[in-house]
């Protein structure tokens, strides 16, 4: 075993520790504090108390995890694959459409059929998001006192709808893509035949590269637009965050979230 295997081994291995040792953490937590609560009714569940123990005991091992991804980056394991750029399908597909005199009726068909697939995914979608606002709408389904059945009878009404919206989204985007892909090959072919024709004519090459220089520097430019934007964001945030924690907001962030993330949803 070389020592990059080696590295990714022990990685692993101390991310499955540390997931078990939040998983048990946080199950320990709730039992405490759900004991507590039924001697005392005014305490809370989540204290800061609790959370700082349960964190003691998994700080070691979040330390080695961090510990470990530093020292890769020192060491500079890296995966063995190359990075190679995502294939922009869209993209490749206007550029050599740019480059045709006009769309085949091929083109046309595809790109017809690209507008249909897209509208009937989302038509889906809709459909399938119109239980889930009836069962929104109604206020019988949200009692007061039973906030855990509450719970199970919204995931129960709502999650199989969400999760077939979701998958009618996730087809009409396959199928797009195979659509594209079909027409960049009949744009390839209408391209070569084109080729022919002037080859055939004696007519000269026209400068058809230019409409993809301009595709390519547009595109060029808006992600480093995107890019600045994405760091002028995190500065932000980290900026933010720092101010945070010099005003000494850290504990009521914390207390507050693990109220609203466990008591109000029913869980506490």
């Amino acid at each position: 075993m070389n020592r990059k295997r080696a590295y990714l081994v022990i990685q692993c291995l101390c991310c499955i520790l540390l997931a078990i040792l939040l998983c048990t953490g946080a199950v320990r937590i709730y039992r405490e504090g759900a004991q507590r609560k039924a001697e005392h009714p005014l305490e809370s569940i989540y204290t800061a108390d609790a959370l700082s123990d349960e964190f003691g005991k998994l700080a070691p091992a979040l330390f080695v995890s961090i510990g470990l991804a530093a020292a890769g980056l020192i060491l500079g394991i890296r995966g063995d694959e190359k990075k190679k750029p995502v294939r922009d399908l869209q993209l490749e597909r206007d550029l050599l459409v740019s480059r045709l005199r006009g769309g085949s009726a091929a083109v046309r068909k595809e790109r017809k059929t690209q507008r249909m697939v897209l509208a009937g995914g989302w038509a889906a979608f809709g459909l399938c998001m119109i239980p889930v606002l009836i069962y929104l709408l109604n206020g019988a389904h949200f009692p007061e006192r039973d906030v855990e059945g509450m719970i199970k009878a919204l995931a129960a009404g709502t999650f199989p709808w969400i999760c077939a919206g979701m998958a009618c989204l996730i087809i009409a985007g396959l199928l797009e893509q195979r659509s594209v892909r079909r027409e960049i090959e009949a744009a390839k072919v209408q391209l070569q035949e084109e080729r022919k024709e002037r080859e055939s004519s004696g007519k000269p090459e026209e400068a058809s590269g230019k409409p993809e220089e301009t595709a390519l520097k547009g595109s060029v430019s808006s992600g480093k637009n995107r890019v600045l934007l994405q760091g002028i964001l995190i500065a932000a945030a980290a900026a933010l965050i720092i101010a945070g924690i010099f005003n000494g907001g850290v504990q009521d962030v914390l207390i507050k979230a693990s109220n609203i993330c466990t008591e109000c949803i029913g869980l506490g």
